[in-house]
């Protein structure tokens, strides 16, 4: 625990000397991730993506995120993003979700 704590501590003072750094609030935002706190991890991931829009890993940890938090609609937009940035890993984590909610009887399309 404290091994994060100190990162976390590291990576906020790095992100004080250089706000536009993705890299720092992705990398506090997987700390984040793994301690849990998922509500954190997802403002860090998703100022991330604020900074570099275009890179599909920071909207895939921020779909785990909103996923293990229960948001499973967010999650779905965020693999969605990223499957349209190219990544196929995305596309099949969105598949297996759409095949879920479609077993379950959940699964609408957005008109």
């Amino acid at each position: 625990m404290a091994r994060f704590d100190d990162a976390i501590s590291d990576l906020t003072r790095a992100i004080e000397l250089n706000s536009s750094s993705s890299k720092s609030y992705y990398y506090r935002g997987n700390i984040y991730f793994e301690l849990e706190e998922y509500k954190k991890a997802i403002e860090d991931y998703g100022k991330a993506i604020s900074l570099v829009p275009e890179y599909g890993l920071y909207y895939d940890a921020r779909g785990d995120a909103y996923k293990k938090s229960g948001n499973i609609e967010k999650a779905r937009e965020d693999y969605y993003k990223e499957c349209d940035l190219g990544n196929s890993f995305a596309c099949d984590r969105l598949k297996s979700i759409i095949l879920k909610e479609k077993k379950e009887g959940k699964f609408e399309i957005e008109k």
